[in-house]
């Protein structure tokens, strides 16, 4: 498989999506495609927000293209499938 680097938008870091996210900088995930990288990304680094019933559910900033920015990385070759890792390379969401 794959893995990609997913970097937040340094200009988008104040946005409210990012409560939803324990990370807020760049990580390294091992998926077949971008988006299947994004949803890695996304479910592991989840955080839980009260939902309020006048407002649309949120989405993880991990899949808003807006938000972060996702991109095929060759420097990063020796990551377990369905693994995400942070900068430090510490495994995210085990």
């Amino acid at each position: 498989m794959a893995v990609y680097r997913l970097d937040p938008n340094p200009i988008k870091l104040s946005d409210p999506a990012w409560a939803l996210s324990a990370i807020n900088e760049a990580v390294w995930a091992e998926a077949p495609t971008p988006d299947a990288a994004r949803r890695l990304a996304a479910g592991k680094t989840a955080r839980a927000v009260p939902a309020v019933w006048h407002q649309t559910k949120p989405r993880s900033p991990w899949l808003n293209p807006d938000l972060t920015f996702c991109v095929y990385d060759t420097s990063k070759a020796d990551i377990a499938p369905g693994t995400v890792l942070s900068l430090q390379g510490a495994v995210i969401g085990e």
